[in-house]
């Protein structure tokens, strides 16, 4: 996946990844740790970082990027992290998203505890390369 990835770096793909859900309520809610969230959306991979000044800057000339708070960047853009690699992106269309409850598909209106995600005007996420399903 690492060499897929690194070949990409800087187009928009289409890619499906998975992530675990926290939920409100901690311990007590019987959902918490059962729930995975598969998404699925149009992103454009961040080579080196620059994609993201360059947007911001058009919004604001004035726009200074701020260091990373967690990781450092590696290999054409890949985010080195506690020995784990991961990819950045930003969500340029939301294709939708799957939840799972212990491995079942679920209706997330019947997840206890589930928060709202918050939307911006720039979506950038990170995902660890192991939790990415397909990209292409």
């Amino acid at each position: 996946m690492k060499n897929k990835i690194l070949k990409m770096m800087g187009m928009e793909v289409i890619l499906s990844y998975k992530s675990d859900v926290v939920l409100s309520g901690g311990k007590k809610n019987e959902h918490q740790g059962r729930i995975t969230k598969v998404s699925k959306l149009k992103a454009l991979l961040i080579g080196d970082g620059k994609t993201y000044t360059e947007l911001k800057q058009i919004e604001d000339p004035y726009f200074i990027p701020k260091p990373r708070p967690w990781g450092v960047r590696i290999e054409n853009g890949l985010i080195e992290h506690k020995e784990n690699l991961y990819v950045e992106f930003i969500v340029k269309e939301y294709l939708g998203s799957t939840y799972f409850l212990d491995g079942e598909i679920v209706n997330k209106l019947e997840i206890i505890g589930l928060k709202e995600s918050k939307v911006s005007d720039i979506d950038i996420r990170c995902v660890n390369i192991n939790n990415i399903l397909t990209i292409g």
